[in-house]
């Protein structure tokens, strides 16, 4: 299943103007990404300019957009609203803030009066996966994040990698 997004950057005027992104929306994949790659209101829009995105990568030449890469219409970045956001079906958006700061909206804590998170402060190294269960194995080094718990679970090499 994909994890739905909207990467947006905040306006002058407070506004939102952003991009839809379909897969691998969730904090762990996007705020490392963002906050290393797309650190600056140049490169931002650069990223934004590609339109909608199937994928999010380091830069826009590696990621996916439905129009440059698969010959869908183009769709440019369009105004959006926490409110709008609350409604769709995306469930993360990411705003390059007008401190050049990445902070993110989460759909299941946010509702549209809310102020974006830090994503820097909010951020799993990674390596740790979330593990949905009451206990976590002792053989895995463990973090706590509030009442999530991520375990750190040692890559397996492809076959290429050997």
């Amino acid at each position: 299943m994909s994890t739905r997004s909207y990467i947006c950057r905040e306006n002058e005027d407070h506004t939102y103007t952003g991009i839809y992104c379909h897969w691998d929306g969730y904090p762990l994949h996007h705020g490392p990404i963002l906050t290393k790659n797309y650190d600056t209101r140049q490169k931002v829009n650069e990223l934004l300019i590609l339109g909608e995105l199937s994928s999010l990568d380091e830069t826009p030449e590696k990621c996916c957009a439905y129009h440059r890469d698969r010959g869908e219409p183009y769709e440019p970045p369009y105004p959006i609203t926490v409110k709008g956001f609350m409604e769709s079906f995306a469930e993360y958006m990411y705003v390059f803030c007008l401190d050049s700061k990445w902070r993110y909206f989460d759909k299941k804590t946010c509702d549209e009066y809310s102020s974006p998170l830090s994503i820097e402060k909010n951020l799993v190294p990674h390596n740790y996966y979330y593990y949905p269960v009451w206990e976590s194995p002792e053989k895995y080094q463990v973090l706590r994040n509030g009442d999530e718990v991520y375990i750190n679970v040692p890559r397996r090499r492809r076959k290429e990698e050997k």
